[in-house]
């Protein structure tokens, strides 16, 4: 199961990830905006049967980052920062995580919906990020 994920992210999501503008390397990418950092991580189950994709960011000043604030930009991770979204979930909603489960659902299918959600809520939501740094600036 976990070579299976692993294959399809890597086949499916990495690319579409590189077009996008990040770095980085399997599980953890970064993309630099003008000194505003997009973070996405993968972090699966022990099982491997599940994984979940982190998003987060970075602003100028490094107020979302909780620890390790004197980390170089490609080395920071999801898991440094204050504000964070597993993509996929609806915080809106009462809904705060979700795993995509490659025990019940083809891993291909499973990668293509990760970049069907990085377009649809990861984009704006960095975007949004982004903006509301900008107007505090």
């Amino acid at each position: 199961m976990r070579s299976a994920a692993d294959e399809a992210l890597k086949s499916v999501v990495v690319p579409d990830l590189r077009v996008r503008g990040f770095k980085g390397s399997y599980p953890n990418f970064f993309r630099d905006r003008g000194g505003h950092i997009d973070l996405l991580t993968f972090q699966f189950r022990s099982s491997g049967h599940s994984y979940v994709c982190e998003i987060s960011f970075v602003d100028q000043d490094k107020s979302n980052v909780a620890i390790y604030k004197d980390t170089e930009p490609k080395k920071l991770r999801t898991n440094q920062t204050r504000i964070r979204l597993r993509l996929g979930s609806s915080p809106d909603r009462g809904v705060n995580d979700h795993w995509f489960c490659v025990e019940t659902v083809d891993a291909v299918k499973a990668a293509h919906e990760v970049v069907a959600l990085i377009e649809s809520q990861g984009e704006p939501w960095w975007f949004e990020h982004q903006r509301r740094a900008a107007i505090k600036s």
